[in-house]
This record gives structure tokens, sequence and C-alpha cells, in this order.
């Protein structure tokens, strides 16, 4: 990766971060500081992204931080891209058409960028259960402490194995693209 493309999107993702946890403060300031990780669940992905591009701009690697980048990438631009559309109606209103157009085309784009680090990241099972239990603490933390993104009520029962079900998902892709690459 090209250090000018490299340093482009670590300024587009750190507005994207402050984009996000903006969108987040008010929930952040209803819930218990000790629970605060839990609950940016997209900017902290894209906290975890950037942090290893930076990693990359040193020319040092974390494969704990690559892995977990790009399981929490895939897992939640793809859960957020799927919320939307399946909930369009709770979230999309006139008014606020063209913010969720620009809130699903980031998504893709953090899915996306995640391939960026196949050829950094290498697949070890033993640097994988740190990313895994982080998700998996977060999954049972959104809905048995309620720290999950706005979503309407009647989609809980849903969301929550849906959720689970694509940290196993997105762990297991990650494996099969690094293991192809």
């Amino acid at each position: 990766m090209s250090p000018v493309f490299r340093n482009w999107l670590i300024i587009m993702n750190v507005i994207a971060i402050f984009y996000g946890f903006a969108m987040y403060a008010p929930q952040l300031a209803n819930t218990n500081p000790l629970f605060w990780i839990f609950v940016p669940d997209c900017p902290l992905a894209t906290v975890f992204f950037t942090a290893s591009l930076m990693l990359l701009a040193l020319n040092k690697k974390s494969n704990i931080l690559f892995l977990l980048s790009m399981i929490s990438g895939f897992k939640y631009g793809v859960w957020t891209c799927f919320a939307i559309v399946s909930y369009w109606n709770f979230y999309v209103a006139p008014s606020n058409f063209i913010d969720y157009v620009i809130d699903f085309s980031a998504h893709v784009g953090l899915f996306l960028e995640q391939f960026l680090l196949i050829k950094y990241a290498t697949f070890n099972v033993r640097k994988l259960i740190a990313p895994l239990a982080f998700l998996f603490f977060n999954d049972l933390s959104d809905y048995l402490l309620a720290t999950h993104p706005l979503l309407p009520e009647y989609s809980l029962s849903f969301m929550f194995p849906f959720t689970v079900s694509l940290t196993v998902a997105s762990a297991a892709f990650t494996y099969a693209i690094l293991t192809r690459a």
C-alpha cells in the first residue's frame, strides 16, 4: 500500500472515528462508564483499523490488532448494513435519508478496507483468542446489558443470535481469506 493512500485512509478513518463517537455520545452519556468500551462498536472497529495502518506506517505489526480489525470490520460493516436495510422504516425518514445513505456507504467501506490488511496479517489460532473473546463479550454486553446500538425493540430477539453468529462468521471469513492469501 502506498504511503499516500495509507495516509489518506488514516485521515478519512480518523474523521469517521470522530463522527462515529459523536453519534454514540447520547448513548454513552446514559451508559455506565465501565461499559463504554462496548457501546461504540463501529467506531471502535475503525479505531482498530486506523491503529493497524499507523503501525504499518511505522513498519511495525501486531497480528492480534490486525485480526481484531479484520474480524470486527467485517462484522460491523455487515451488521450495520443489514440493520439499516432490515429496519429501514425504523432508521430512515425523508429528513435523514442522505445521512443513512452515507452511513450505509461508510459501513460498506469499513467492510472492504479490511482486505487491505490481508498481506500483513497471518492467521494464528492462539492470536485469535483475544479478538474473539473481546467480540463475544461485546455481543453479550450488547444484548444482556443493553449496550447495543439503537435498534427497534422488536428486533432484539433476532439480532442477538444474528450478532453472535456474525462474530463466528466473520472469524471464519477472516480465516478463509488469510489461509488462501
